[in-house]
């Protein structure tokens, strides 16, 4: 089996093998210089020339995004509510020290979804690292921020999948007495493990047809 290598042409599966160390659950932040890189299928760490580092140069093309994702934070600022989350691209911190896309910081979870939003037709590599994300850290044990936002990111085939993932996992948990519970009762417990991961998911009603089915 021959090694992964970045390259724009990769497929999507690719590139979520080899994005991995980015899309990790200790990563939360990036800078724009890695975010770009992510979207247009580049290392960011072998990448000789900061994206944005020199904005005169007319024939690199990575200018562009630096320069939309610059305005987008310009208008951020002092966004709150859902656009704050949803339609913006918030700077989170500024090293004066850095130069180009590594001065400026970004929550990786916003990047991902400010240019899933911005370039649907070129991201979709973006969204599948993502989802393999979201999943990990559904089995984590830890809350991603936005929930709302995050089961939309699901497709349903992704849902059912999160959803039984979750069953399987509470039903290994030594800690609590799930295994032995009614279907009824597992279905309450599930639903708010469900909820507090992800905002709205699947309701208790409908977890309480599916769970017969996985065990």
């Amino acid at each position: 089996m021959s090694k992964i290598v970045w390259d724009p042409e990769m497929t999507d599966n690719e590139f979520v093998g080899i994005s991995k160390s980015y899309f990790d659950l200790n990563k939360g932040i990036w800078n724009l210089h890695e975010g770009i890189c992510l979207l247009l299928k580049m290392d960011p760490e072998t990448k000789e020339k900061t994206i944005g580092s020199d904005l005169n140069d007319k024939s690199d093309p990575t200018n562009r995004y630096y320069k939309y994702a610059l305005q987008a934070m310009a208008t951020s600022t002092g966004a709150t509510g859902a656009h704050k989350h949803e339609s913006s691209l918030l700077q989170l911190e500024k090293d004066e020290t850095q130069t180009g896309g590594k001065k400026y910081f970004v929550d990786a979870r916003v990047f991902v979804i400010w240019a899933t939003k911005e370039w649907p037709n070129s991201s979709a590599h973006l969204a599948a690292a993502e989802i393999e994300y979201r999943k990990k850290k559904a089995l984590s044990g830890k809350s991603p921020n936005n929930g709302d936002d995050n089961w939309k990111l699901f497709t349903q085939p992704e849902r059912l999948e999160i959803a039984r993932d979750t069953h399987t996992l509470m039903m290994s948990e030594t800690s609590s007495n799930y295994a032995t519970l009614s279907i009824h009762k597992q279905a309450d417990l599930l639903e708010k493990r469900l909820n507090s991961k992800f905002g709205k998911a699947y309701k208790k009603e409908t977890l309480r047809k599916m769970i017969p089915d996985w065990t």
